[in-house]
């Protein structure tokens, strides 16, 4: 209930009725009720109010219907609750005034990026995981579920428990192809709103020098080549 309490020196109840006391966040001038009057033993209210208060610059008054302005939107998450005094004259002139608080209420919201905690996989290792996917969501506390898209290089990962991998017996190879991998994912919040991006996964050239056991392979030249060996070496 909204607070209540009178200027002047009238004994009369200022009684400024208001139809709602709440606000929808992320609509451009979202209403939030429509004014009354009662003020007892007068005949006419003046249906004129003032707004005041920490939050009156963000408010306006338009055929008695109190609203945002124009190019404001409520965010739940920056500003649960605005405060408000609301002013009127009787038909005596006596100043009537009443505080209200009008909440936002809270809206689902669609997630805005998708992140990876890595980005890059070493060549030559089957079904080695790229990293834990997260989702920046204005809704704190918001769940998600990923899907991943077999375009481009989709096919060759999967997605478990909220890590992106690559598919078991497949390995990256630096040099088969390119050097990253493009995948295309998808994010959906407990509610089913979604936002998809692509996102790349880059491939570490590893040492392709080849292993003879210790031995060494030396080409030679079209002229008259010679090795010089060392004690106990061949």
């Amino acid at each position: 209930m909204a607070d209540l309490y009178e200027t002047g020196q009238s004994n009369l109840s200022a009684i400024i009725n208001l139809t709602g006391y709440e606000v929808r966040e992320n609509v451009d001038g979202a209403g939030v009720g429509v004014f009354s009057f009662g003020f007892p033993h007068v005949e006419t209210a003046h249906n004129y109010i003032v707004l005041s208060g920490q939050d009156a610059d963000l408010f306006e008054v338009v055929e008695n219907q109190l609203k945002l302005k124009t190019g404001q939107r409520a965010n739940y998450e920056a500003q649960a609750l605005f405060n408000l005094i609301e002013s009127a004259l009787d038909s005596g002139g006596k100043l009537k005034n009443q505080i209200i608080a009008v909440t936002v209420v809270d809206l689902n919201e669609t997630p805005t990026e998708i992140l990876v905690t890595n980005n890059e996989i070493a060549e030559g290792l089957s079904g080695v995981i790229v990293g834990d996917l997260t989702v920046l969501d204005p809704d704190e506390n918001d769940t998600h579920s990923f899907s991943l898209s077999s375009m481009q290089d989709g096919e060759l990962f999967e997605i478990v428990g909220g890590q992106l991998k690559l598919r078991e017996f497949v390995s990256a190879d630096y040099d088969s192809l390119r050097p990253y991998y493009s995948l295309y994912i998808t994010a959906t919040d407990i509610e089913g709103l979604s936002m998809s991006q692509w996102l790349s996964v880059f491939v570490l050239e590893g040492d392709d020098s080849t292993d003879l056991t210790g031995s060494s392979v030396f080409n030679g030249s079209m002229a008259a080549d010679s090795l010089v060996g060392f004690s106990s070496y061949s």
